[in-house]
């Protein structure tokens, strides 16, 4: 029988553990993927199809489809760990001697009774007579290299975008690097940049292999007649052998400039008359809208998210349209989302988000409408989506109006201190003190049970005053009723009083009730108005914190502007968060958003709950977090640092377990021992998996846009434009430069600002 060292223990459950999370920690369902590394080929050129089978066991090469006239031959395979899972690539060579447009079929593959399938691919072979044959001169040698520009149709429409590929061939006795963009000219014709992808193929010509360089790209007529593109040049920086003293080695370099030949294109004007609503896009499309929510308020913002898939000139037209014939909606501008990256196919997709808003109780969303011209079927079609469920709430009805009762929404100040927030907060290393801190907050909690029940009991005199207030002003708009209410309420809450303004309700009331032949009549508005600011008085609130709250705050003024002065005031004597709850109220009663939102974030770092203040309220706010989103619950350096104790506590192990301990010590070790790699693989899962996206940043580290801006790609006035952001929005700074800053926004949407235009919730 074998014996194995209890210190080898640790080292062994290390070891499970990690195989036992590298394999996902469950069995996981096989997946199939293929790619191929060009679609434009010239004939006897080769490209490569790349097959990935993931949690699938195979015992040989899987079974290509029929593909003639086009040919798949077999390359390599390997078993590589990708992202932890294991995969078998496999990788033909896709080549074809016969110019045309054809299909690889689907690879098929059994995993039970399920098929699982990759997708096809179109494939575009071209004749030979389009190469451009060049040199480039080496000392005393010659060689030759060949250029080409493919694109996908030599006939289209204005406005259609397509695929287009440069080819460069070059001699396959060289080793490439610093491969650059082309300078291509473009005559009324719009494409990205045409720069090299990673992967290269191989062309045999006369015997001799050349190494194919693509530049993909996607290029849009904006003329109709005879367009050209092209010609173009680029350098790249070639590296050969060389001989000295019977030593060859790859010690010489040089950029070296390689020409393209120009292509032709003519361009089609779109027939006409044109639809009301067509706007420029030409392709075949498909359109999705989605709410942010699925139950609103009227008169309350929601976002929605459109999405327009499928082929076309994705950057040559804006948004969808929502179809509101009865003008039941108010519509913001609709923004597009940045594309990420330069466009290198004519397919994809782009999103577009709408703010609107209902100013009626309606049946559900509208659908959105987008028009196009479909170059396949030469007609212009226009696609909807469906009506969407959407809830929509009447706006709340205040039982009292501003005039009668003021703003009851203010908030009377606590005598808890402001957190104050550093520029960069950081966990240190001994974080696990969080431990004992947490039992000091329970037994602290449970300590002051009594002070919260005390102040429980001194605010439900507050809030059934306020009741019996709003019942009073609510009672009546006749003048005997509303005064027999209002001298009841006196009696009620204060008994015999000496009082003048509650003596003079008392009057009134005994004169109209009391007194023969009163013809009834309606209260006016002021009268009411006064005796509700006289009835004020008696509120408890003024017995219970009379000694916490200075008097300006029990008498803030019903003019939000007058209201912001004093509220201001005193946040000079008296810090107070519930300060910002009150300023996001006024700026928001005065139309200032923007403030009114920056406000409200300000409060809400403070740990106040702020759901009622954003309604609303424009700007994009932080998502909540879905799945295993919810690890940002805590920070993430607060996972780091557990990843970090994992690690010193795992390599800690092996360095006690190589020294003389003795046995009750040894078994104590063993039993710890497996803290440390749980430790180890909790941090780092957890750290792999937290969420990327802004949302989930601590608002201490955001700002909020004041105004609303257009974001730019670089850091100067005049630079590229990109998509407006909504003012009250939040915001990562992560960059400065001089007078701009570089702003990311929840959705990924991310550029340069002018600085004035952004503004730190922690000033």
């Amino acid at each position: 029988m074998i014996s194995v060292p209890r210190y080898y223990f640790p080292g062994i459950l290390t070891f499970l553990a990690s195989l036992f999370f590298s394999q996902g920690v469950f069995s996981q369902t096989p997946e199939v993927r293929a790619r191929l590394t060009s679609d434009f080929l010239v004939v006897g050129e080769k490209a490569e199809l790349i097959l990935e089978v993931y949690d699938l066991r195979l015992t040989s090469w899987p079974t290509p489809p029929k593909v003639s006239p086009l040919t798949l031959k077999q390359k390599r395979h390997y078993a590589p760990a990708i992202r932890g899972r294991t995969a078998l690539v496999f990788v033909y060579n896709v080549s074809c001697f016969k110019p045309g447009r054809f299909t690889i079929p689907p690879f098929d593959f059994r995993y039970g009774n399920t098929t699982l399938s990759t997708e096809q691919f179109e494939v575009q072979v071209f004749p030979t007579n389009l190469l451009n044959v060049g040199a480039i001169q080496i000392g005393d040698s010659t060689f030759p290299y060949m250029s080409a520009l493919l694109l996908e149709k030599a006939t289209a429409f204005v406005g259609e975008t397509q695929s287009a590929v440069a080819k460069l061939y070059l001699p396959g006795n060289f080793n490439l690097r610093n491969i650059r963009v082309i300078n291509l000219e473009k005559e009324k014709i719009a494409a990205w940049r045409f720069s090299a992808q990673k992967d290269q193929g191989t062309y045999l010509r006369e015997g001799k292999q050349y190494t194919v360089i693509s530049y993909p790209s996607a290029i849009t007529p904006l003329a109709n007649g005879d367009l050209k593109l092209g010609p173009g040049n680029t350098q790249i920086n070639l590296q050969w052998q060389e001989a000295q003293r019977g030593i060859v080695s790859w010690a010489k370099n040089k950029d070296f400039e390689f020409q393209f030949p120009a292509q032709k294109l003519k361009a089609r004007p779109l027939p006409t008359p044109k639809p009301d609503n067509f706007q420029g896009a030409v392709g075949n499309f498909r359109l999705t809208a989605e709410a942010s929510a699925t139950e609103v308020r009227q008169n309350e913002n929601i976002t929605v998210e459109v999405k327009v898939g499928g082929t076309g000139n994705f950057d040559q037209f804006p948004g969808p349209i929502l179809l509101d014939e009865k003008k039941e909606w108010k519509q913001f501008e609709m923004t597009q989302k940045p594309q990420g990256s330069e466009r290198r196919s004519s397919s994809g997709e782009v999103e577009f988000s709408q703010v609107i808003r209902p100013e009626q109780v309606v049946a559900g969303l509208p659908p959105y409408a987008f028009t196009f011209f479909d170059p396949l079927l030469e007609k212009y079609r226009t696609i909807k989506t469906p009506l969407q469920s959407l809830k929509v709430l009447p706006a709340p009805i205040s039982l009292a109006t501003n005039e009668e009762s003021g703003d009851s929404n203010y908030l009377t100040p606590s005598k808890l201190p402001l957190l104050v927030f550093e520029g960069k907060s950081s966990f240190p290393i001994w974080i696990w003190q969080i431990i004992p801190v947490g039992f000091m907050t329970f037994f602290i909690v449970s300590r002051s049970r009594q002070e919260l029940a005390r102040r429980k009991a001194v605010s439900l005199p507050g809030r059934e005053f306020e009741d019996a207030l709003r019942a009073v002003s609510a009672s009546s708009t006749e003048r005997v009723s509303f005064y027999r209410e209002a001298a009841n309420f006196i009696v009620f809450w204060k008994g015999e009083t000496d009082d003048e303004d509650f003596t003079k309700i008392q009057n009134t009331r005994d004169d109209i009730c009391f007194s023969p032949n009163v013809p009834p009549e309606a209260v006016s508005k002021d009268e009411k108005a006064w005796v509700l600011e006289s009835l004020k008085k008696l509120s408890p609130l003024i017995i219970f914190f009379l000694a916490l709250v200075p008097d300006s705050l029990l008498a803030l003024s019903s003019d939000p502007k007058i209201a912001k002065g004093e509220i201001l005031e005193l946040m000079e004597s008296q810090p107070s968060r519930e300060h910002f709850h009150n300023l996001a109220l006024a700026e928001k009663s005065l139309g200032n958003q923007s403030e009114a939102a920056l406000w409200a974030y300000r409060y809400a770092v403070q740990g106040g709950d702020a759901t009622e203040l954003f309604k609303g309220l424009p700007g994009i706010r932080p998502r909540e977090p879905k799945g295993s989103e919810w690890v940002s619950i805590l920070p993430l350096a607060f996972y780091q640092q557990v990843f970090a104790a994992g690690l010193w506590g795992t390599i800690l192990i092996f360095f006690f377990f190589g020294m003389n301990h003795s046995k009750a010590r040894k078994t104590l070790i063993i039993s710890f021992s497996a803290f440390a790699p749980l430790l180890l693989v909790l941090g780092a899962l957890s750290w792999l998996i937290y969420p990327k996206d802004v949302s989930f940043r601590h608002l201490s580290q955001m700002s909020v846009l004041m105004k609303e801006t257009a974001l730019q790609a670089q850091p100067y006035e005049g630079g590229q434009g990109g998509r407006s952001v909504e003012h009250g929005s939040l915001g990562l700074v992560t960059s400065t430069s001089r007078e701009w800053v570089y702003v990311e926004f929840p959705g990924e949407m991310k550029g340069w600002l002018p600085k004035e235009v952004v503004q730190p919730i922690i000033d």
